[in-house]
């Protein structure tokens, strides 16, 4: 039994380094959740995103309402434009952490990235609700514009300014403000000539 055991745990020492086992569990890596969270958190600022995806992964195994590896791995999917996958995570993080304002944004930032503007908006003001960010109000200005919401768009912008006056000066949010009031004068325009067109009709001929 003795020499069995030593002949199996040789085995797996040779297999983990010649990369047969995932090093899952070893000293080197703990096999804790904060481990694994923290390899995830590495991998992901170093670029390698689908390792920071198996990392996460691991610590959900160990804890599946782990919100910190729900949201990191939320953000990995979101770095790979895996819209719905991010939004999955995004979702259950939200409902662990309701309060937690930065889940509802990057959920609304997940319909953005499908130009589900109209589903966007209503996570951007959840966002808001919470903490009153410049950036969520931007995007939901943003989002409203475009669906076409201008006036609510320009809102959003003006409420943003009020919290942060030094925004009033920001390239962005002037381009939301400048294509919305664009849109409204051509909505005006465009109604003024209906107007006018109607008004300038002739008279019908009388029937004989």
């Amino acid at each position: 039994m003795r020499r069995l055991s030593i002949f199996l745990m040789s085995g797996y020492l040779v297999g983990s380094l010649c990369g047969f086992f995932e090093p899952w569990g070893t000293p080197a890596f703990g096999g804790s959740l904060d481990n694994g969270i923290n390899k995830g958190t590495q991998a992901y600022q170093k670029g390698e995103y689908d390792e920071a995806i198996k990392y996460f992964s691991k610590a959900l195994q160990l804890d599946p309402k782990s919100d910190k590896a729900l949201f990191e791995r939320g953000l990995t999917y979101y770095k790979l434009g895996r819209w719905e996958d991010a939004r999955s995570d995004f979702m259950k993080f939200t409902h662990i952490k309701p309060t937690a304002h930065q889940g509802f944004f990057y959920i609304g930032m997940t319909y953005f990235g499908q130009k589900d503007y109209s589903n966007a908006l209503p996570q951007f003001d959840k966002a808001i609700a919470i903490e009153k960010r410049p950036e969520y109000y931007l995007n939901a200005a943003r989002a409203a514009l475009n669906n076409g919401y201008s006036g609510t768009a320009i809102r959003y912008c003006k409420d943003a300014f009020e919290l942060y006056p030094e925004k009033s000066k920001d390239k962005n949010f002037k381009e939301v403000m400048n294509q919305a009031r664009e849109l409204i004068n051509a909505e005006m325009k465009e109604e003024a000539d209906k107007k006018t067109r109607a008004t300038s009709m002739p008279d019908a001929y009388p029937s004989n």
